[in-house]
């Protein structure tokens, strides 16, 4: 069933995310959704109607709102949001005569933690990778981890540790958005000839969400630096 039609119904409500005539309310602590797009990037729209991705996982915040205010979720109250099972896959280990979409490991990277930014933004509290390691091609839906089947660790290992990404909030301004891997000083970092110059810091503790906000000229390649993890650097127009 399309992932709008389920929730709607299962909250009794219309298309339009009125209320409707409601039975049993739904029991529940978090509401979880697994954002999965296998015809594109995290950026790509839903290829089906109805249909909820990273693009436009705010969707299942508005249902889960107006669920509320309706009173048709119980306990009554504010619930989390939590998605629960997203992926990309990289090639290798992904043959390239696979029917599903794969990008380089960096590519994954990128993904990965534009993903973690877009579900984060959208209201998502919690965000899980199918899969931490992959398996041997032929033993399964393999591509998705951020280890290869040997155990060695692929960028998107790094992403997923300290995820950082940059967009323009407006012509004049460049912003930052990441999570901690550690606590200290962060250092938003600008590469220049083949060195990184910082060009803003900010304390920071293990596990928190970071959004920063940097001048007009803060474009090229930037990364986050905290107590010695560095984030893979982000190409920023």
């Amino acid at each position: 069933m399309i992932p709008k039609t389920f929730l709607t119904r299962l909250f009794c409500l219309n298309g339009k995310l009125k209320p409707t005539k409601c039975g049993e309310k739904p029991h529940l602590n978090v509401l979880s959704h697994h954002p999965i797009n296998t015809s594109g990037g995290p950026d790509r729209r839903p290829g089906v109607g109805g249909d909820i991705v990273p693009h436009n996982f705010g969707q299942v915040r508005k249902i889960l709102r107006a669920a509320e205010r309706a009173k048709h979720v119980a306990p009554a109250g504010h619930h989390g949001l939590w998605a629960t099972e997203f992926w990309w896959l990289s090639s290798p280990p992904v043959p390239p005569t696979s029917p599903f979409r794969a990008v380089s490991p960096l590519a994954q990277a990128k993904e990965i933690e534009q993903t973690l930014y877009l579900l984060w933004k959208q209201g998502a509290s919690a965000a899980i990778n199918y899969a931490v390691t992959d398996v041997a091609p032929g033993g399964g839906l393999t591509g998705t981890g951020v280890y290869f089947p040997d155990g060695k660790a692929k960028p998107s290992a790094t992403t997923f540790r300290f995820p950082f990404v940059t967009h323009r909030g407006s012509h004049k301004m460049v912003v930052a958005w990441g999570k901690a891997p550690r606590s200290g000083r962060l250092k938003i970092q600008k590469l220049r000839g083949s060195s990184w110059h910082t060009v803003k810091t900010r304390k920071v503790r293990a596990g928190q969400v970071f959004v920063a906000k940097l001048g007009r000229h803060a474009g090229g390649k930037l990364r986050g630096s905290v107590a010695g993890v560095n984030s893979l650097a982000w190409h920023q127009r």
